[in-house]
């Protein structure tokens, strides 16, 4: 079993109201640099959900893409559909949004959003603050001792 599964199963474990005591059935992978990020995300969603609620929320998919935290989730019927566009020297992030979402819907979705802005500025690797760049051709969000780091 590899690290980044390990803290996904963490994650089943201490939060077992919004993963349903199982790992997402999506293969999902999560920088260990980014597990406070994920741990406190997932706190501010189980107080924010009513046992009912609790029940209807699901995590799809946890992973690290273009050096951004994607979480993909759904709220009973309510999903948010992303797409990913990378070009030469630029990526952008489309999210095709349900027609109807309750208040509930939009607070996670805004807590989610914070959560992938506070990766984007903590390294990967160690969780120290960090910057995206390049490193081994990919884009990654490390500190600079990472970045120097000899791999």
């Amino acid at each position: 079993m590899s690290e980044a599964r390990s803290l996904i199963d963490d994650l089943v474990v201490q939060f077992p109201r919004l993963f349903h005591g199982r790992p997402p059935q999506t293969w999902s992978d999560l920088p260990a640099g980014w597990l406070g990020v994920a741990v406190e995300l997932f706190a501010d969603i189980d107080r924010l959900l009513a046992d009912q609620s609790a029940e209807q929320f699901e995590v799809l998919q946890i992973k690290e893409k273009f050096a951004g935290l994607r979480i993909y989730w759904r709220l009973g019927a309510q999903q948010t559909d992303v797409v990913d566009l990378i070009g030469a020297s630029s990526t952008q992030r489309i999210d095709i949004e349900p027609k109807r979402q309750t208040a509930t819907f939009e607070l996670i979705k805004a807590r989610i959003n914070e959560a992938a802005a506070q990766a984007s500025k903590t390294c990967q690797v160690c969780g120290e603050p960090g910057d995206l760049g390049q490193s081994e051709g990919r884009l990654q969000t490390l500190c600079g001792a990472c970045r120097n780091a000899p791999r």
